[in-house]
């Protein structure tokens, strides 16, 4: 393992300097007690960023896309819209949800008159996010996209 080593010292110098003496040397008063830090990991560092995902969808055509891994909230979302776009061809999308360091899923139902409606929900884990979707929609719901951002699944 390797650590950071810091050694801070307090000094008859720094005091005189504080109030205005000049010209004065001293010896280093007692040296303060060794500090040791572990340096972070790879693997540290990762687990405590924050990861963006987003799901947008287009409701007239259907068309959903998602986005994962951003460093923002609002590079996610936007990179979903983009995307959500080009798959609807040109027509508008709107954010379905947007998740930091979870998964999300959109659902949906289709009725016998043509129409559908979505739910979207997030959860820890794929499934969790799914069933969460899909529950108040009751029988008959599917699953139209999921997303999750890094270390959830």
């Amino acid at each position: 393992m390797q650590t950071v080593t810091t050694r801070a010292r307090v000094g008859l110098a720094v005091a005189a300097v504080a109030v205005g003496v000049s010209g004065m040397t001293a010896a280093p008063a007692q040296a303060a007690p060794v500090a040791e830090v572990a340096a972070p990991t790879a693997a540290a560092a990762a687990s405590a960023r924050n990861y963006y995902g987003a799901i947008a969808i287009n409701t007239r055509t259907g068309a959903s896309a998602y986005s994962y891994d951003y460093k923002t909230k609002s590079a996610a979302i936007n990179a979903a819209l983009k995307k959500c776009k080009r798959y609807a061809h040109g027509s508008s999308c709107r954010t379905a949800i947007w998740v930091r360091n979870a998964c999300g899923a959109v659902a949906y139902k289709t009725y016998s008159n043509g129409s559908w409606r979505y739910q979207s929900a997030w959860a820890t884990s794929k499934k969790a996010a799914i069933a969460r979707a899909k529950r108040p929609l009751g029988k008959g719901a599917k699953t139209l996209t999921w997303v999750c951002t890094t270390r959830y699944q």
